[in-house]
């Protein structure tokens, strides 16, 4: 499952076998050796060129002379017996030379025998000084061909370029000849294909040598106080236990300076914190140019702030999947201050007493969508519908000693290697942002995400994972959603005493307003659940027609390592069920 995110996957075990040359002599100039596939060792390896397979010893690449493109021979992987992970044939040389040019890789390609499975891509890789450069594989062109055709990468070699890596490889059962490789400079107007841009190379190569991140951050103390906040603005009661209890109309509190100013900051906070989430993945397209608007006005105050208000040098990487960037704490620092500002002045100037108690179910509806849109796609990822947050650990990963890893690294390797578990726990996350979307449970779903997301976090603190800051605020966010029934809760589960029912309905009277709020909800679920649901059976339907033709099984993957091999099963062995 999960082919199309497994280019991540390839490019780093594509880094771990560059690391070896070809042949133990460089070669002085950029030329491929053994373009034609005319030479072999006596292994049957083409010379020259450098082949791998998962699991070893079950596919085989040789020179073929039934019809080749070009001279008596092509290289043939064959892949048609056994269980294929991944086949690969490759070269790695010298960038030198090339440095500075625009560099075109074409080969020549077949393919035979091919299921809906199956895979056949050539790739090509520029390795700089600082890490990966430019890259592509044909993720999103993968070779179906018969006959024989020309297929072409190209890439931007840069000034600092080392090693320049192109291959071939297969992922799935099949068979696949190359031949007629070549590498030659071209002009600009052929156009690159690589996928990398040069702020992602520029991040990844700062990524690599980034320090490791304390346990605690001092900045997270500004969520610490907005926590605080957020539980002293509850003090005047909640949209539910302000309503009907027991069929009587219960007295509205008066809420006083500091609680009225806790709950105008929380509002603010939560907004900007947020915002534009979730709109961006349920905006109609013509409202998109508004949420492009708020995204590009919000990243150039932060960027303003850091050069000009803490003298930041050089360009801050900006959201690239971690939450704990020198950018997301600025962001945070301003949603505080500007929270914080806005609703000093505003309880200056309004000094009347409100209960707010529509404007909290507001503000509870909100988060609840909120938390309910990352839980719904955390889970969806998890499950593999919407692609595979934890990918089965591939061969750079398992070849990798425990020393040599990262403690994320660690950490991803442990749930990629049990997709059961990272499944479960997707289920979980799921489960906790389907209650959500509902009045009725959003308590269960509340206590369901709190719980998941404690130990996220804890996870992240503890293995290094950048993503602190955010996960730290969901489990905030669903702590505000459990707050309002706090003493109810309290009563069932600590004191043994009986817990008042209230009424779930929306404090506010109007019949239209909840018929939009219904459909509303509707919609939602559709953007967040229902799309991607039906996108991934479109796409995995060819695969399971495929699957029942073949007999309805999928061959197990054998590589040699025992962390793939060994995984969960009903014990029924002796002596294992006595």
């Amino acid at each position: 499952m999960g082919f199309q995110i497994r280019h991540a996957v390839l490019a780093v075990l594509g880094g771990a076998l560059a690391s070896a040359p070809a042949s133990a002599q460089e070669p002085a100039v950029v030329e491929l050796g053994n373009p034609s596939f005319e030479a072999a060792e006596e292994s049957g390896v083409p010379s020259e060129w450098r082949f791998v397979a998962r699991p070893a010893g079950e596919q085989a690449a040789l020179l073929d002379p039934t019809d080749p493109m070009e001279g008596e021979t092509s290289a043939f992987l064959d892949c048609s017996e056994g269980s294929n992970e991944f086949t690969n044939l490759m070269q790695s040389l010298d960038a030198t030379p090339m440095q500075g040019q625009r560099v075109r890789f074409r080969a020549a390609v077949r393919t035979a025998e091919l299921t809906a499975a199956t895979r056949v891509q050539l790739w090509f890789r520029v390795d700089r000084t600082e890490g990966m450069g430019a890259f592509d594989n044909m993720q999103d062109r993968p070779i179906q061909a018969e006959d024989w055709e020309y297929f072409d990468i190209v890439l931007d070699v840069s000034d600092n370029a080392t090693r320049l890596n192109v291959g071939m490889f297969v992922i799935g059962p099949g068979k696949a000849w190359v031949d007629d490789a070549s590498l030659e400079v071209v002009g600009e107007e052929v156009a690159s294909t690589s996928w990398m841009t040069p702020a992602m190379m520029d991040a990844m190569a700062v990524a690599e040598e980034a320090p490791v991140q304390p346990f605690f951050s001092p900045w997270l103390l500004l969520a610490l106080v907005a926590c605080l906040l957020f539980a002293l603005s509850q003090r005047g009661g909640s949209p539910t236990s302000e309503s009907k209890v027991d069929g009587r109309e219960t007295e509205k509190p008066k809420l006083g300076a500091m609680t009225k100013f806790a709950f105008r900051f929380s509002m603010l906070y939560w907004l900007l914190y947020n915002l534009p989430q979730p709109l961006p993945s349920i905006t109609p397209e013509f409202a998109q140019p508004a949420v492009a608007a708020y995204q590009e006005g919000a990243d150039s105050l932060v960027r303003w702030t850091g050069a000009k208000v803490f003298e930041i040098e050089g360009e801050m990487v900006g959201p690239n999947g971690s939450g704990d960037t020198t950018y997301a704490y600025i962001k945070l620092l301003l949603c505080f201050a500007g929270a914080a500002i806005v609703a000093g002045v505003w309880s200056l100037v309004d000094r009347r007493a409100t209960d707010y108690r529509i404007t909290k179910d507001w503000l509870r509806s909100y988060l609840r969508y909120v938390v309910a849109s990352i839980m719904i796609g955390y889970g969806l990822a998890k499950l593999g519908v919407t692609g595979n947050q934890f990918s089965p650990p591939g061969g750079a990963r398992l070849e990798q000693t425990y020393g040599d890893s990262s403690p994320m690294g660690l950490l991803w390797t442990f749930m990629g290697t049990s997709q059961a578990y990272t499944r479960f726990a997707g289920a979980c996350e799921l489960l906790g942002g389907v209650l959500l979307l509902f009045r009725r449970t959003t308590t269960a779903g509340a206590f369901v995400v709190f719980a998941v997301m404690v130990n996220v976090a804890m996870m992240n603190l503890c293995y290094d994972v950048p993503v602190k800051q955010y996960s730290l605020h969901i489990v905030a966010m669903a702590g505000y959603l459990l707050l309002p029934e706090l003493r109810r809760l309290s009563n069932l589960l600590l004191w043994n005493r009986p817990a008042a029912p209230v009424e779930l309905g929306p404090p506010y009277p109007w019949k239209s307003l909840r018929v939009l709020q219904f459909l509303g909800k509707l919609a939602l679920i559709v953007f967040l659940a229902g799309i991607p649901l039906y996108e991934h059976v479109r796409q995995e339907l060819p695969q399971l027609r495929a699957l029942a033709k073949d007999g309805g099984t999928e061959p197990e993957t054998e590589d040699g390592f025992r962390l793939t091999t060994r995984g969960f099963r009903w014990i029924s062995e002796v002596p294992f069920n006595r």
